[in-house]
């Protein structure tokens, strides 16, 4: 989601201002990794925080002046006035196979000072990368960076690590995930029941489907509980359902094993020749069937075999026991939505929306709509859009070469969204969500990427003066029914 502001004037603030964010890292000789972290923002636009905001990593469970975090969510009280303070402190000490961390500052909120400070305790020296905002001071076994003055535009990235090498680092993920795995008998005969007769797909999905993703669990290989305990209760984290399918796919015959992975858009890219795991922070199922190395999304409904899961096109990944490799930005096509919107004086948007499809992708669509008649086709399209938008008028749904696979299929749409902004001063002001690609993505299989852009035209006598990343918990995606 994106905050538009049309006016001559100041930009609207950010919800919050980080005044201090720092962590402190104690790795000690026998392995275990003890982090403090403080983070202390002040309040600037109250109605911005009241869904919630989200706070950086590790943070979890800390609570400041009525607020508290759960998960990375910041929930703040019933009563919010500009200028309120809330400082969150967390400190944790665990065992650690990663030996290292990441760091990041919270994107999308300027930071007055962030820093951190790491102290190695292993007789290990340390490796490191930070962007290049840091102010870095240190030596082989400590360290600490510094940055100031962070636009909300900017944000602050550093990683360590005393890890050896990538194999050493999958070693150690591998001796983790291996005490947490169990035999047949504990996953009981409707999980392993038949396993000669499945293949890895119908195995991914069986497991998914019996293993509910539970959001409140803590995530990590280390944090997850053993296999057994797992099935017992029918729902687990990322990490533990991960551990689920390794376990089911090696009972299958399968090499199946742990790995990490970092999407495509992120703010910085810290370089894989630091052996840092920190870095690839989503997990992920490596399976190699035959010649095929074959990747499952833990965190899914379904698995999107044989293609890989959408989020990690482009991206990089990393199996225990190889290095990490980019992975190519293809898959099962694209699908694309182009919208325009002219921005009216009676604070109107005027849509006109184009989508396009190429490779599988194309026909995947085609075989959602061909069965439809025209009419239903063009009603469902128009669902579909009032997931984001509910107070469409005039819509208008053009298709084109929905039974002819020789021509290139496209939508076009056209529609109306009165008082889509509100008056600002002698400008307006207002948030612009998503059209159509949230709604499309959940109605289409999964592993179809979908790409949406919109172009903002304004009024003459007006100009864009800011468009700003929306930094609450509202999200695009819960526009989706």
């Amino acid at each position: 989601m994106m905050h538009l502001l049309l006016f001559f004037g100041l930009a609207l603030a950010a919800p919050v201002t980080v005044v201090e964010h720092h962590v402190d890292y104690v790795l000690s000789a026998s392995g275990e990794l003890s982090t403090e972290t403080k983070w202390t923002i002040s309040v600037d636009e109250p109605v911005e925080c009241a869904a919630g905001l989200y706070a950086p990593r590790g943070l979890d469970g800390a609570s400041s002046n009525g607020a508290a975090v759960y998960g990375d969510v910041v929930l703040f009280p019933g009563t919010l006035a500009r200028g309120d303070r809330f400082t969150f402190v967390s400190k944790t000490t665990k065992p650690t196979w990663e030996k290292g961390a990441l760091f990041e500052t919270r994107s999308g909120l300027p930071v007055q000072s962030a820093s951190v400070t790491v102290r190695t305790e292993n007789g290990v020296a340390l490796r490191t990368w930070a962007d290049p905002l840091a102010r870095v001071e240190g030596h082989t076994f400590n360290l600490s960076a510094s940055w100031s003055e962070l636009s909300e535009y900017q944000s602050g990235s550093l990683v360590w690590s005393t890890q050896a090498d990538w194999n050493t680092a999958g070693q150690d993920l591998l001796r983790v995930a291996s005490s947490k795995l169990a035999g047949r008998e504990a996953l009981g005969r409707a999980l392993a029941g038949g396993l000669g007769a499945s293949n890895v797909s119908s195995l991914a999905d069986r497991t998914l489907g019996s293993i509910a993703l539970d959001p409140s669990r803590p995530e990590g290989w280390d944090a997850a509980d053993n296999v057994a305990e797992v099935v017992r209760r029918g729902f687990g984290s990322t990490h533990e359902r991960a551990l689920v399918l390794i376990n089911l796919m090696q009972l299958a015959g399968y090499d199946a094993r742990p790995g990490q992975y970092q999407k495509k858009d992120v703010a910085h890219s810290p370089p894989t020749t630091i052996p840092a795991p920190g870095i690839l922070p989503d997990p992920v199922v490596v399976v190699q069937a035959g010649d095929q190395e074959l990747y499952i999304d833990p965190k899914a409904a379904q698995s999107t075999l044989p293609n890989i899961p959408s989020d990690m096109l482009g991206g990089v990944a990393w199996r225990a026991g190889d290095r990490p490799k980019p992975i190519p930005q293809t898959g099962p096509g694209v699908i694309q939505v182009a919208a325009n919107a002219n921005v009216t004086s009676e604070h109107d948007l005027n849509f006109r929306i184009t989508v396009t499809a190429n490779g599988p992708a194309s026909e995947r669509l085609r075989d959602l709509l061909a069965p439809l008649d025209v009419p239903e086709r063009k009603a469902h399209i128009e669902r579909l859009l009032r997931q984001s938008r509910p107070s469409l008028r005039a819509v208008n749904v053009e298709l084109s070469a929905i039974e002819r696979s020789s021509k290139a299929l496209q939508v076009t749409i056209t529609a109306l969204e009165e008082d889509a902004l509100t008056t600002f001063g002698e400008g307006l002001t207002g948030d612009i969500v998503p059209v159509l690609a949230p709604a499309l993505a959940a109605w289409l299989p999964p592993g179809i990427r979908v790409e949406e852009t919109i172009g903002l035209l304004p009024p003459a006598n007006l100009g864009i003066l800011a468009v700003k990343p929306k930094v609450s918990t509202v999200e695009p995606h819960s526009y989706v029914a």
